[in-house]
């Protein structure tokens, strides 16, 4: 064997147990949920059409009638 690839192969693995001393990996257990990590957002509000439409209505009625 080459010395050179067994360098590389020695550091690759100082490499992984370096980076799994630093951050290990996670490890879910059975039944833990998971956490999330961003706030949940909020539900946009559906908005009412039928209360627009009407509204809409008694503005242009006003419009009509400040016209003549």
């Amino acid at each position: 064997i080459p010395v050179k690839e067994t360098e590389e192969e020695q550091l690759r693995k100082e490499k992984i147990t370096g980076l799994e001393k630093l951050a290990p990996p996670i490890v879910i257990k059975k039944g833990q949920e998971k956490v999330r990590t961003e706030p949940r957002k909020p539900k946009i509000p559906q908005r009412d059409t039928a209360a627009d439409n009407a509204l809409f209505e008694a503005e242009l009625a006003k419009f009509m009638e400040q016209g003549e």
